[in-house]
């Protein structure tokens, strides 16, 4: 077993693309900083359920070297769009992964990183990407990315429903069917920045053609040139005994596709209070924004965010989160009121024991009368126990009322050494059935 395979249920009642897991594999976990870019290029789950796989790992000097080979027995597709994402499943495939990072001091870096899917009976996805960070002077940084890349499609259309085979791309040259078609994509991102103890500011574009796919990455929405603006500032209190700092900015940003139509804009504002007694944080934010989706113009969207935090004993810290606005209701293409809050709690009553709770809640009623558009909830609860040096026990149970669906993931874990661990353990779902 090459680790686990849970995946943590989010919300996403509301979304039109694909949902980013966190990797909670082991095996994958070891040396994943190496592949970590501004573009998502390498996502390890994009490696679904493989039945071998080798990792070599080299750490020297100012010299990172990863390189992954994995054999995927059912290999997940994503097909990126400019409005949504769709999935196939399509068996069998042969992932390459290799990343090679120089630091070159003073905070400065280049990279380079490519992948290479090959699946069983055809088809298949690569990328290149020359990436890196240039410190100009002690304060101002150059942040640059250039990706490449080549897709020949799966030749059989069934792998996707005949609705989102006929959507089009790229002014209508290539369909979303897997079926058969060759083309090449390219993505750009570069990010000028200024950083001091007390302030900060940046500049960033960003592109992705309507062919750009990363198939062993998590790139799910292509079509799009972004600009965006970040300012904010920070006041810290050394002398005081209450406060630790006050921090906030704002960040503006427009978007707008390859056929120079404006898709989004949007101007965020946000503070956040530190306070020493009980390493306890405030935030909040207000964001205004306006944008095309579906062919229709949604404008005075707006969102309002608090959030805290807070740890008052090392046994406790826990937290939670509220945010209200008008926001649209993507699958119902109208402005909906949509409320949603969460809270959470790390509880552990001895130091081998960790208990942790989390609940998330969403919902949305349509503006002009009133109808709830949508609801979901997620319950989670997870126990971590170490029973000993080398053995440990996690059970994780967790709840989606979208699909009344509930999760139970047990693991058990030796460690025999510090490089070698074994693991038993299995992923349970059980969904209510209704007869009529």
């Amino acid at each position: 077993m090459l680790g686990d395979v849970y995946k943590r249920q989010q919300i996403d009642i509301n979304s039109t693309f694909a949902l980013f897991y966190p990797e909670r594999r082991p095996f994958f976990q070891q040396g994943a900083d190496i592949f970590n870019t501004d573009f998502n290029a390498v996502y390890t789950r994009s490696i679904n359920d493989p039945s071998v796989a080798g990792k070599l790992i080299m750490r020297k000097g100012n010299n990172s070297l990863a390189f992954l080979s994995a054999y995927d027995e059912n290999s997940i597709v994503m097909i990126p769009l400019e409005e949504e994402s769709g999935y196939a499943a399509n068996g069998k495939s042969l992932s390459n992964l290799l990343r090679f990072r120089r630091d070159l001091g003073e905070g400065s870096h280049l990279g380079i990183v490519g992948t290479d899917r090959r699946f069983d009976g055809g088809g298949s996805g690569s990328l290149a990407s020359v990436d890196g960070q240039i410190r100009l002077t002690q304060s101002n940084s150059i942040d640059f990315q250039i990706l490449v890349s080549h897709t020949e499609e799966i030749n059989d259309t069934s792998l996707t429903d005949s609705t989102f085979n006929e959507i089009t791309f790229d002014e209508g040259k290539y369909t979303a069917a897997l079926d058969g078609e060759e083309f090449w994509g390219h993505a750009f991102e570069v990010e000028l920045e200024r950083s001091t103890g007390n302030y900060w500011l940046s500049g960033n574009y960003q592109e992705k053609s309507p062919t750009f796919r990363a198939d062993n990455g998590f790139e799910p929405q292509n079509n799009s040139r972004l600009a965006r603006a970040n300012v904010g500032g920070i006041k810290r209190f050394e002398d005081s005994k209450v406060m630790e700092n006050i921090n906030g900015g704002f960040n503006l940003g427009k978007k707008w596709n390859f056929e120079n139509v404006q898709k989004d804009e949007w101007i965020n504002a946000s503070f956040e209070l530190k306070f020493r007694a009980a390493q306890t944080g405030i935030h909040s934010s207000f964001m205004r924004s306006n944008e095309l989706f579906r062919g229709i113009q949604f404008d005075g969207i707006w969102q309002a965010h608090t959030c805290l935090h807070s740890q008052p004993w090392e046994e406790l810290r826990y937290g939670g989160n509220f945010n209200y606005g008008h926001r649209i209701a993507r699958h119902d293409l109208v402005m909906g009121k949509e409320t949603s809050y969460g809270a959470w709690a790390d509880i552990r009553p001895i130091s081998r024991l960790l208990l942790a709770i989390n609940y998330n809640h969403v919902f949305s009623d349509d503006l002009e009368t009133g109808e709830r558009l949508f609801s979901q909830s997620i319950f989670r609860f997870r126990t971590d126990l170490q029973m000993s040096r080398r053995f440990s026990f996690r059970l994780i149970t967790q709840y989606n009322d979208r699909n009344q669906e509930w999760d139970l993931d047990p693991l058990l874990t030796y460690r025999v050494n510090s490089l070698s661990v074994f693991y038993i353990g299995s992923t349970h779902s059980y969904r209510a059935v209704s007869y009529t």
